[in-house]
């Protein structure tokens, strides 16, 4: 990668890119966590008495899982952020294995959702994962210069007296 790339982040410094693509992870974490809890109130309060037993508990499920994943998403973006502001590489580091697999992820439901020509879902889980992309190059880039900045600084234990 050329220099230019791990020093900006489209009109940013990577730094600020970097904190940048965290608060908008957050952002988007809690507003998908909110309307996760308020499409299950909605589920829960809906009678139309159509829905047999076992299909509620098909949905409550799949709505527990969702949120599941939520907090487990907003727990590494709080530890993407701690990291950031710290400036510990091993927070942003686990953030950043945790986004690798989110991407699989992703691509598995590209695939699927391509062979079952859903084109709503498809276009949203594309343009999520060319937005996660972006994010994962950002915080990987910013990452190496947080290594490199941490190898510039002598540590106590190497100092000589």
């Amino acid at each position: 990668m050329s220099d230019e790339n791990k020093t900006c982040c489209c009109c940013f410094d990577l730094k600020t890119g970097a904190f940048i693509c965290a608060y908008i992870h957050l952002i988007y974490i809690l507003a998908l966590g909110i309307a996760t809890v308020t499409m299950l109130a909605f589920e829960m309060t809906k009678d139309d008495g159509l829905n047999p037993r076992n299909i509620m508990i098909t949905v409550y499920l799949m709505y527990g899982w969702a949120m599941f994943m939520c907090l487990l998403y907003l727990a590494f973006t709080i530890i993407l952020i701690v990291g950031l502001h710290k400036d510990q590489p091993k927070y942003v580091l686990s953030f950043i294995a945790f986004q690798y697999l989110v991407v699989s992820r992703t691509i598995v439901r590209l695939i699927r959702y391509c062979f079952n020509f859903d084109l709503a879902l498809f276009s949203y889980e594309l343009l999520f994962f060319i937005i996660t992309s972006y994010f994962l190059i950002v915080l990987k880039n910013y990452h190496e210069k947080m290594h490199l900045n941490l190898a510039a600084v002598p540590r106590r234990d190497n100092i000589q007296i």
